[in-house]
């Protein structure tokens, strides 16, 4: 349990030193000085999800990246029921997600590299959610075509995937010649982009 004004150093193989502060009701997760987790990347998807239109069904959700899990809160609040499947390489994560949010509905976490397992995947999903940082770095990996290509087939028929490319301005241009661009915007200091 955390109590107000918490602070704790997570050590992670992965992504190095992660830093967890809680103030009142909010818990804030940091690796490298930046937001993996916070009241601004809460509000930040909050607004981004508005941006696919009412009418979708979305039914289950693909995220690549879990960091604290402020996507996942929105994504259950907007989509009530929806299947979340989320694919995030740092173990360290995932215990941290469970640390911090263990009456949240349940979700499936696949271990591992994303480069390495959306390729493998056969499985469709109404919405994909794009957002790989170690601290402010994508990986190199996730602008090249092939791995572009590969989230681009796991997005259902009338699916949608959601890109946040924060300062990684390169990516919509490949991300654009794979899936059909419906809207870029820009909320305070990242990118993101809505395909189909």
């Amino acid at each position: 349990m955390w109590n107000i004004f918490d602070r704790k150093t997570i050590v992670s193989e992965k992504n190095g030193t992660i830093v967890v502060q809680s103030t009142f009701a909010q818990t804030d997760v940091f690796v490298g000085g930046f937001h993996q987790s916070s009241g601004y990347i809460q509000k930040m998807w909050r607004k981004a999800l508005k941006h696919i239109p009412r009418s979708a069904t979305v039914k289950t959700v693909l995220m690549l990246g879990l960091g604290g899990g402020s996507a996942v809160r929105e994504l259950q609040d907007r989509f009530r029921g929806c299947a979340i499947t989320v694919v995030e390489w740092d173990p360290a994560m995932i215990a941290l997600y469970h640390e911090l949010h263990p009456k949240s509905a349940p979700i499936v976490i696949l271990e591992g590299d994303a480069t390495i397992l959306i390729p493998s995947m056969a499985q469709k999903f109404d919405l994909v959610i794009v957002d790989l940082f170690k601290g402010n770095e994508t990986p190199a990996q996730l602008g090249d075509h092939p791995m572009v290509q590969a989230i681009a087939n796991v997005v259902a028929p009338n699916g949608f995937c959601l890109l946040n490319a924060f300062v990684s301005l390169n990516l919509p241009s490949i991300f654009d010649q794979h899936l059909s661009r419906v809207e870029m915007w820009k909320y305070k200091f990242n990118t993101l982009v809505l395909y189909s």
